[in-house]
């Protein structure tokens, strides 16, 4: 269904609305499905372009087109970007309040607004709203053009006339504030401290925190600013005379001599959240290595994103949408880790059970004992003490995995098993699903305790090898033919599959339900 608001701009009017000149950074703040945006960026893909739609289907249009969605609802986004350019089609039975909000975003800092307006908002200024509007105009020098039929031949045509508001706003010369008062807040530090990521208190205080440091590292960059000219190496410096400041700011990634320090540093502080957020272990406690490693290959991106709730459900819902496929990956990874990839070691080669499988004579699974050579000692010290940094990710994949299998909830307390390890120089470590022993001799023993689940396993995966009849767990042992019934008599025998048959929902288990 339209947006009843919905008028995308026609071309030859975004054409009067866009300059470029000295820009960098734009926001759209009613992007629709793009259009102006896509003019900007075919003149120059180059810009720092965020836009804010609040329209669920033009938002999944404006990410179809990759362009960068920051925020839902314009009225109440709330930042300290500095935009040099605010230009935007607001809906016209909200325009007044959309003009109002550009108005008060650049106040702030100073820039540029370009509005396209419903006429009638500045010739009937029957409320408070649009007088005060009027006023901040007038102000300001706002160059006014009223423009008749620009919608007459648009995509959603409308005979309404429109004005085309053209307003500088200039910066703010401000006092330094560290001058007029010297002011002391504290944070609690311990905000990050056993406080689960799943509660909303806890995003409120750590969405909280980061608007904090934003605000004190902004008013710090100007401050600075501000106190500079009076920390230099000389007195009244002439103009040939090179000094330099004998204190120093710098900001990571910006030059010195950059006029753009505030965007810099929130840059900087959004990557510092996302990455907090991310290693947070009760927000990825559950999450498998390769999931994690596509989450941690995409953070840097996310300095270009607001620390926002709005934006941390963004994330999560992609995490959602690629959670299936991650997993799977790993299971069948794990499966070939525990069958193939180590059997050239010598101790590995009892870790399988080969069978002929299906149309083939190269099919495994799981035993009940498999080792792994994987050294988990010291290097450095010679007590037994066991690292878990040196622990191969499957061994940590292994307990998430199962547990995924298993429809539960439970956490991965290797870490701390290892640690109660060391402490009591024991070094069988005993699991919900399997136990660990590590040998000096650098090999780990896994001797899974729940056989029905490794029963679960080897079955998943040699499904998805395709080395099981296609109709495994569809068709009574008795209704096969030779050729499947013997697969199964060397997978697991016949009295295992009665088993398998009559309780379908303990050994097989579609994605839809395995991931839910």
């Amino acid at each position: 269904m339209i947006n009843k608001n919905f008028y995308p701009t026609p071309e030859k009017l975004i054409y009067k609305m866009v300059f470029l000149e000295n820009i960098k950074t734009i926001l759209e703040p009613s992007a629709g499905k793009g259009d102006i945006v896509d003019f900007i960026k075919k003149r120059n893909e180059k810009l720092d372009i965020d836009c804010i739609e609040n329209d669920e289907m033009l938002q999944n249009i404006l990410k179809g087109k990759k362009h960068k969605l920051i925020h839902d609802d314009f009225l109440t986004f709330e930042t300290n970007k500095k935009y040099e350019l605010i230009i935007a089609n607001p809906p016209f039975d909200e325009g007044d309040k959309h003009l109002k909000k550009m108005i008060e975003l650049q106040e702030r800092t100073g820039g540029k607004i370009v509005c396209l307006l419903n006429a009638e908002t500045l010739k009937n200024d029957y409320s408070n709203l649009r007088k005060e509007l009027k006023q901040k105009l007038e102000k300001y020098n706002a160059e006014i053009e009223y423009l008749q039929g620009e919608f007459e031949e648009a995509e959603r045509k409308t005979s309404v006339e429109v004005a085309l508001i053209k307003v500088e706003i200039p910066e703010k010369n401000v006092d330094s504030l560290i001058l007029e008062n010297l002011k002391k807040e504290v944070i609690n530090e311990d905000i990050f401290e056993n406080t689960e990521i799943v509660e909303n208190n806890f995003l409120n205080q750590i969405i909280s925190r980061y608007k904090f440091e934003e605000k004190a590292g902004l008013q710090l960059i100007k401050e600075w600013k501000k106190l500079e000219p009076f920390i230099k190496d000389k007195i009244n410096p002439k103009k040939e005379d090179y000094c330099k400041s004998i204190i120093n700011l710098e900001i990571e990634g910006a030059s010195k001599y950059s006029d753009n320090w505030n965007n810099s540093y929130i840059e900087q502080l959004r990557l510092k959240y996302w990455k907090t957020l991310f290693e947070n272990n009760e927000f990825i406690r559950n999450f498998t290595s390769n999931i994690r490693s596509d989450l941690f290959a995409k953070i840097e991106s996310l300095k270009d994103y607001e620390f926002s709730l709005f934006n941390i459900e963004q994330i999560k819902n992609d995490i959602n949408k690629n959670l299936e496929v991650g997993i799977e990956k790993t299971i069948l990874d794990l499966f070939e880790k525990c069958t193939q990839e180590y059997s050239y070691y010598p101790e590995c080669k009892k870790n399988i059970h080969y069978y002929n499988g299906w149309c083939t004579n190269k099919a495994h699974k799981i035993n009940k004992k498999i080792i792994l050579p994987i050294n988990g000692f010291s290097r450095y010290y010679d007590d037994g003490r066991l690292e878990t940094y040196r622990l191969s990710p499957e061994l940590f994949d292994m307990e998430k995995v199962f547990n995924y299998l298993d429809a539960s909830k439970t956490t991965s307390n290797i870490s701390f098993l290892l640690e109660r390890a060391n402490q009591e120089k024991n070094y069988k470590i005993e699991l919900k699903y399997f136990n660990l022993t590590f040998y000096k001799k650098g090999t780990c023993h896994i001797e899974f305790t729940n056989l029905d689940l490794l029963e679960k396993f080897n079955i998943f995966g040699s499904q998805r090898k395709k080395w099981l009849p296609p109709n495994y767990g569809k068709t009574k042992y008795e209704d096969m033919n030779k050729q499947d019934q013997d697969t199964i008599n060397e997978f697991q025998g016949k009295e295992k599959y009665n088993e398998v048959i009559n309780n379908k929902d303990k050994f097989i288990i579609e994605n839809n339900r395995l991931f839910l």
